[in-house]
């Protein structure tokens, strides 16, 4: 369960991180500049919020289509009967 939240996480940033440098939105787009920078004028800004909405927007649909994933086919998919077999040769 960790490791798949995890794993919606990471790829919830990498798509916003992305989305941020694309479009130069500064305050995402260098994300480890509030480590030294203590307040900064663009932080909090319409657009820096309306990437957190979407990092959590995606997050949630990550980890939604997973569990749906699961639930659907299984943990683990190459034992899954409901998939079509390959067609035998005779």
């Amino acid at each position: 369960m960790l490791l798949r939240t995890s794993t919606s996480a990471v790829g919830s940033f990498g798509l916003v991180l992305s989305i941020a440098l694309f479009s130069h939105i500064e305050p995402w787009s260098n994300i480890w500049e509030r480590l030294w920078v203590h307040d900064d004028i663009l932080w909090g800004s319409a657009r820096e919020k309306g990437l957190s909405a979407g990092f959590f927007l995606f997050l949630a649909l990550g980890i939604g289509i997973d569990w749906w994933l699961k639930f659907k086919f299984g943990e683990n998919p190459d034992q899954v009967h409901n998939l079509p077999s390959p067609v035998e040769n005779d």
